[in-house]
């Protein structure tokens, strides 16, 4: 995962990645089929990886809205001073996003299950009376997933932290 996170899909052979697992190549095509197979795996992974850590966040608050708030304030300390690389999935979208192969798919339902549990949270803080019953949850979480996906590149295109926070904070104000 690391090698595709670092150079992306293009410019990772699995010979590289054969090298630093310490396996060889005919291993990686039993184990995944191909690079394409591989990719899918490293994303899947990335991603599970990338879930948890966000339930982490919207989890540790006693209300839904204080544990959105905690997870734009994570996006915002992340990105702003340790995201670099950016994120796997967000370079997944930008490269392969529109096609339909494998990794394209992967990529697309991979999105799609952080957009839903954004949107599960939205409706919760609806339920709890902290947003309003006339807010789309669909529009919101469609919207801070759209945003990470924007902090995340300027990150990997190491813009300004400020601008990065300041992005977060909208996030925050989009919210209320």
């Amino acid at each position: 995962m690391e090698s595709f996170w670092q150079n992306g899909y293009a410019d990772t052979s699995l010979r590289d990645i054969g090298d630093q697992c310490g396996v060889g190549l005919q291993s990686i095509y039993n184990e995944f089929g191909d690079k394409s197979g591989l990719y899918v795996s490293a994303l899947n992974r990335y991603c599970d990886a990338v879930l948890d850590s966000w339930r982490q966040y919207l989890e540790s608050e006693p209300r839904a809205l204080a544990g959105l708030d905690a997870l734009i304030d994570f996006w915002a300390d992340f990105f702003s001073t340790g995201g670099g690389r950016g994120c796997l999935l967000t370079m997944s979208l930008v490269d392969f996003g529109r096609q339909a192969d494998q990794i394209g798919s992967a990529a697309r339902l991979e999105l799609a299950r952080l957009e839903d549990l954004l949107r599960e949270r939205v409706k919760l803080a609806q339920e709890e009376g902290d947003l309003g019953p006339g807010r789309d949850p669909d529009q919101l979480a469609s919207a801070m997933l759209t945003s990470v996906n924007g902090l995340c590149a300027l990150s990997r295109a190491s813009c300004d932290p400020h601008t990065i926070r300041e992005g977060a904070l909208a996030v925050k104000h989009m919210l209320r």
